[in-house]
């Protein structure tokens, strides 16, 4: 699918944008499929398998619109937890609005979770400026996430393709932390037992 890009004279790399993607240097990685890939280990001391499992479970549930059509796997036997999301609105620019789609794994084990955020895509859709100036539209499309800048040095929109890398991280970043509070606290923050 086509997608028309207006770079509007973003061609250079701000100082602020170089700021930002060294601040996040080192905390992602590739995996074998060239998806940028986050994770982190939680150590749950005193607390089995099957509880992690549940409120890892639980998560999906309360944090996502349609918690059973995100998740793609659930199988407590293996401890295992993948879901399929995307975060929405996560940068406009360049006439765009761009969305990030993401996978959330979650391993179980005995007092541990290990959790996985891959991110494998943007989509790109028209802010409606183009369509209402020009009577075009070439909206929506996917572009992989490894196909712009940072990870292609030629792109001519470095600053905001910097900036929707970065604002994609920390969306992730925030998953993870998210999980993490679920796991550790429950997932309404009112949970009584008492009632």
């Amino acid at each position: 699918m086509l997608c028309l890009c207006l770079p509007g004279g973003l061609v250079a790399q701000s100082k602020s944008t170089k700021a930002m993607l060294a601040e996040i240097e080192g905390k992602w990685q590739l995996d074998n499929s060239g998806n940028v890939t986050i994770s982190k280990v939680i150590e749950m001391p005193g607390i089995s398998k099957d509880e992690l499992y549940n409120r890892a479970l639980s998560y999906f549930t309360y944090n996502y619109h349609k918690g059973d059509a995100v998740i793609q796997i659930d199988d407590k036997g293996q401890g295992l937890i993948i879901g399929k999301g995307i975060y929405p609105d996560v940068y406009s620019g360049l006439s765009k609005i761009f969305s990030t789609y993401h996978i959330v794994r979650v391993d179980v084990k005995e007092e541990r979770v290990r959790v996985l955020i891959t991110m494998t895509a943007y989509r790109v859709e028209d802010d409606g400026v183009v369509e209402f100036l020009f009577g075009i539209s070439s909206s929506p499309c996917e572009w992989p996430m490894t196909s712009r800048y940072p990870f292609t040095k030629e792109d001519e929109a470095k600053n905001a393709m910097a900036q929707l890398f970065y604002k994609s991280f920390q969306c992730a970043t925030n998953t993870v932390d998210m999980i993490e509070k679920s796991l550790k606290e429950g997932n309404t923050g009112n949970d009584l037992d008492d009632w």
